[in-house]
């Protein structure tokens, strides 16, 4: 009995003990229980449901959390203030009081952000994606005036780049009131000018540049068509008559008049066939007086240079089949630059009279003295038949042959008197 009475005593201490840690413990989580709920904080909250998974209050504080947690997250959804944000808070709070605000501006930003896309980059296809979007949006009206705006530039792009008739046509009866309506009902008035004006050219008559000009007073080729005028009423007569005479008078004539007439090139074809035709005259002929001639109606013709050289070698060729006292060959005083093809002739006239020097060779000149006048010219290497003569009729002519090798040579021409 004594041994019952003992373990009866053990036994109610312990339970004492516990009870009393219960106590302990049960104030406790009572006392961190009101702490948190003064506290009201996320971090207090979770740390006592971390401390006390299974306190009996802990429905409350799962209830203030959740309120806590909705408040910050709605928080943080107007701090970001982005379409995503809002969606985020909907998804995890379909129910919220501020789900249906969340939506609202989920949907604003979301429109906006699309707009704003559109704005930025300005093309047909970001236009239609958000009217497909927002078919009620706030910009709809906006988004369809600036789509009619784009396909408006877009077909005045082609215009241009066409640059036709159909092209401007077609724009003109597609925007009456368009952005560049008078442009375009420029350019075709332009082009429309244009085809008239070729068709004017192609006609060619003077009833057709006429009406040209009747249509188009202040036209871009005006002045064209009032040249093309004078031309078929005074011009064209004039040169019908030029080629009637078929002169160089006549063509010389006529270019003095009409300086900027499209027949000016021609007169200058056929003065150079006249030209032409007087040369094979002369070079069939052969004589000094037929080149004469041709220098006379040509002095700048074709083969000016060539008469000047045939009447030298036709007049040393007459010298020399006529009665001639012999020419000494001329004196070489320096030898030149080596190689040189060329030579300085030295001429003194130590004569009275007026003398006359023909050289005819490789190349053919004819030096004019006066009484003791002095000069000098130059001449190629080669063979020369050499000729002179004086303004006297009692002094014979004088001929010979020299041979240039390049150098300076020197003559010096006199008379000497021999009696018999």
């Amino acid at each position: 009995m004594i041994f019952q009475r003992h373990f009866t005593t053990s036994s109610i201490k312990l339970f004492c003990l516990f009870i009393g840690f219960l106590l302990l413990i049960s104030c406790g989580v009572k006392r961190d229980f009101k702490r948190a709920v003064e506290a009201n904080s996320i971090s207090t909250y979770e740390t006592y449901l971390e401390k006390y998974p299974k306190s009996k209050f802990n429905g409350q504080i799962n209830a203030r959390l959740n309120i806590l947690y909705l408040e910050r997250d709605w928080s943080t959804a107007k701090r970001l203030n982005t379409s995503k944000s809002y969606k985020e808070f909907v998804q995890n709070y379909p129910d919220s009081p501020y789900t249906a605000e969340a939506k609202r501006l989920a949907l604003y930003l979301e429109e906006e952000a699309t707009w704003d896309a559109a704005i930025l980059y300005n093309k047909i296809y970001y236009y239609e994606s958000y009217l497909s979007k927002f078919p009620n949006g706030r910009y709809v009206s906006k988004a369809r005036s600036k789509i009619t705006e784009l396909n408006e530039a877009k077909d005045w792009d082609d215009a241009l780049f066409k640059n036709s008739i159909n092209s401007f046509t077609s724009y003109i009866e597609k925007y009456p009131d368009g952005k560049y309506i008078d442009k375009a009902k420029k350019n075709l008035a332009s082009l429309l000018e244009d085809q008239d004006w070729q068709n004017t050219v192609k006609a060619g008559t003077l009833k057709a540049y006429r009406e040209y000009s009747r249509k188009y007073p202040s036209g871009k080729y005006i002045s064209q068509a009032k040249e093309m005028i004078k031309e078929l009423e005074v011009i064209l007569p004039a040169w019908k008559k030029a080629v009637k005479l078929n002169t160089v008078e006549g063509y010389d004539s006529f270019i003095s008049r009409f300086p900027d007439s499209e027949f000016v090139s021609e007169a200058y074809d056929k003065i150079e066939l006249l030209d032409l035709e007087l040369w094979n005259k002369s070079v069939r002929q052969g004589t000094i007086s037929a080149y004469q001639n041709y220098l006379y109606e040509f002095p700048q013709g074709l083969k000016s240079e060539e008469a000047n050289k045939k009447i030298i070698d036709l007049k040393v060729d007459e010298i020399f089949r006529g009665d001639y006292g012999h020419l000494p060959p001329m004196s070489k005083t320096s030898s030149g630059w080596t190689n040189s093809t060329t030579n300085e002739l030295k001429i003194k006239n130590n004569t009275q009279y007026q003398l006359t020097v023909y050289y005819s060779g490789p190349e053919s000149k004819v030096v004019v003295l006066q009484a003791r006048q002095s000069t000098s010219i130059s001449l190629v290497n080669g063979n020369y038949r050499v000729a002179a003569s004086v303004n006297a009729y009692d002094v014979q002519n004088y001929a010979g042959n020299d041979k240039l090798t390049g150098g300076v040579y020197s003559s010096d021409f006199y008379i000497e008197t021999r009696r018999y």
